[in-house]
This record gives structure tokens, C-alpha cells and sequence, in this order.
């Protein structure tokens, strides 16, 4: 996050990948709010969880792992186009 903020563009999109359990909820919580804040647009995809969708209002489900690389291409085409 913090090199992101230190770039240039306009726009700043981050992605995460998660398996929906983080080691610290309370610091996930404050770490993605203050990104949100900070005027990133967040999308998380969860593997396999549904959890994800607690942390990013933005978010998708890939219950197969070999869904990825093609689930990502459309949601970051998709993105991109906005």
C-alpha cells in the first residue's frame, strides 16, 4: 500500500488475494479502511471463502483455484474500463 500511495497516477486500484483469514482481523479491518481512505479502489478475491466479502465491499469468489487467471483478466478488464 504505502508504494502505491507514493505513485503519481490518479488512480490507484489494488487487488487482493486472500484466503478470507487473516492473522489479525482488527489490523485488516484498519489497514483496508485506511486504504479506502486514502482513495484506492479495492477489490478482494477470496479463494474458496466467502469472508472475503467482510473486508471488500468489492469482491469475488473462486472456488477453484485453476478459475483464477481467468477470473482476474475479466474483473481487472472490467476495472480498467471504468
Amino acid at each position: 500500500a504505502n508504494s502505491l500511495l507514493a505513485q503519481k497516477q490518479k488512480r490507484k486500484l489494488m487487488i487482493v488475494l486472500t484466503d478470507g483469514d487473516p492473522d489479525d482481523w482488527a489490523a485488516t479491518h484498519d489497514i483496508v479502511d485506511r486504504c479506502r481512505r486514502s482513495g484506492f479502489e479495492l477489490l478482494g478475491i477470496g479463494i474458496q471463502t466467502r469472508s472475503v466479502e467482510k473486508f471488500f465491499p468489492q469482491s469475488i469468489v473462486i472456488n477453484d483455484v485453476k478459475d483464477l487467471k481467468r477470473e482476474l483478466f475479466e474483473v481487472t478488464q472490467q476495472l480498467l474500463i471504468q
